[in-house]
């Protein structure tokens, strides 16, 4: 039904549908209508229903109803406490497990867009509060996603538990559960889940493209990640996520996210970008196991300065914890990087020639990196070495001048007519991580 007010013209502009301001009202009052006894079970049955017919649902009928049925509007570190939080973290993981299906399941990049950005937004909304799980497990997803090829991926092996006695003799025990049983790190439940979806849908990998937008938005996650971690610190000492302060804080965001991505190659995922950059066989180190020696070197540096600074408190090794912290954490931040330096399928040319040379500026500023921490360590430990040598360049202008270097390139600068939205993301966390670094 619909009415004609006075001045409409024959073309149907100014008429009013006399149902839309009771279907809005009705909508709008779905939410009411879910029992405390099937909290949970109930609104995702009506969020997965409106989702499935349209993800765009509330922009397209101008409500805020899958919103309000999953409680988005809610802050759940100031209004929500005990049984009520409790519920409504129960409710957002389950609307992120089904984000998470339908993305696996999208075919082409247009299906999946949408659900994807109802994820990065969700998982914005948990960084709010500390210990934001949905967002940490958002991260992992994304990055487990888009940086490895995870059908190979197979979790630790439980250990065997001796038969006893009592048993009965040729009873034998039941391998699937057993499996289900043990206990899988949080770190690879991403990376498993997955590989299981994967399989359910018939699909070997991740469409590339799909691949990429997933890629932008954990950058993306990272870098509120630390903003929101650098704000935290603004006028205190400490902040909600981590022990210690800004550098420490940021230093264990990032070990946290690296830690990861070792742990799933090393329980059998293959980094996409190792199948583009072959390493040679020249007796040659190549620019990757480089990489990771001079990371592993500066990260036990900065475990170590963390280590003395809590035994002690003088000048010095908090001003060696800071640096190291801070130079660890810029290195892992390029690290990062690698994993973007993967070749399309559909890309020309140029754009490859771009990702050689990113990857080869990218392994060069962490080889950098590694030398100022050197030449620090050598200043901090003895001042009197950058006086008696000086043909040696001050550390402190090495690193001004490798920063300065890093912002002017694609790897870190801000490239405004740049059309690669996973540089640009990534490019934003290192210049996050240098705010602090720096700082």
């Amino acid at each position: 039904k619909k009415a004609k007010p006075t001045g409409a013209g024959n073309d149907g502009r100014g008429v009013e549908h006399y149902l839309k301001p009771l279907t809005s009202a009705a909508l709008l009052r779905l939410s009411d209508h879910s029992s405390a006894d099937d909290f949970v079970n109930r609104r995702m049955a009506l969020a997965k229903a409106l989702l499935t017919s349209d993800p765009r649902f509330d922009m397209l009928t101008k409500t805020q109803t899958v919103s309000s049925i999953l409680m988005l509007e809610r802050n759940v570190s100031e209004k929500l406490q005990g049984f009520e939080k409790q519920q409504v973290l129960e409710l957002w993981d389950s609307y992120v497990t089904f984000l998470e299906e339908q993305i696996i399941k999208a075919k082409n990049l247009h299906s999946a867009t949408s659900f994807i950005e109802l994820m990065y937004k969700l998982a914005k909304k948990d960084l709010s509060a500390a210990p934001a799980e949905q967002a940490r497990r958002v991260a992992r997803f994304f990055m487990s996603g888009s940086f490895f090829d995870c059908l190979s991926l197979t979790p630790p092996q439980a250990e065997k538990n001796t038969p006893s006695k009592s048993k009965k003799k040729g009873r034998k025990s039941d391998p699937t559960k057993a499996s289900e049983q043990s206990d899988i790190p949080r770190e690879l439940s991403s990376g498993l889940r997955i590989k299981e979806l994967l399989s359910a849908s018939d699909q070997k990998v991740i469409p590339q493209p799909i691949r990429s937008l997933m890629s932008a938005r954990f950058f993306s996650l990272m870098s509120d990640f630390i903003s929101t971690i650098n704000t935290q610190h603004r006028g205190r000492k400490t902040n909600q996520f981590y022990k210690g302060d800004k550098s420490q804080a940021v230093y264990h965001a990032l070990s946290e996210v690296c830690g990861i991505c070792s742990l799933l190659e090393s329980s059998g995922a293959k980094a996409f970008h190792s199948m583009c950059h072959e390493n040679n066989d020249d007796e040659e180190e190549n620019p990757m196991g480089a990489s990771e020696r001079f990371l592993r070197q500066v990260q036990n540096f900065a475990d170590e300065t963390l280590v003395r600074e809590c035994n002690g408190s003088n000048h010095t090794d908090k001003s060696q914890s800071s640096l190291a912290t801070g130079c660890a954490s810029l290195m892992m931040s390029l690290s990062l990087q690698l994993y973007t330096c993967v070749k399309s399928e559909h890309s020309d040319k140029e754009e490859e020639d771009n990702t050689e040379e990113d990857y080869e500026a990218i392994h060069e500023y962490i080889s950098d990196l590694a030398e100022i921490v050197t030449e620090f360590k050598d200043v901090i430990s003895d001042s009197s070495k950058i006086e008696l040598n000086d043909d040696n360049e001050n550390p402190m202008a090495s690193m001004a001048t490798l920063v300065v270097s890093i912002l002017t390139s694609p790897i870190g600068g801000e490239d405004a007519g740049s059309k690669n939205p996973v540089r640009a993301s990534a490019s934003k966390l290192t210049r996050e991580v240098i705010k602090m670094a720096w700082s």
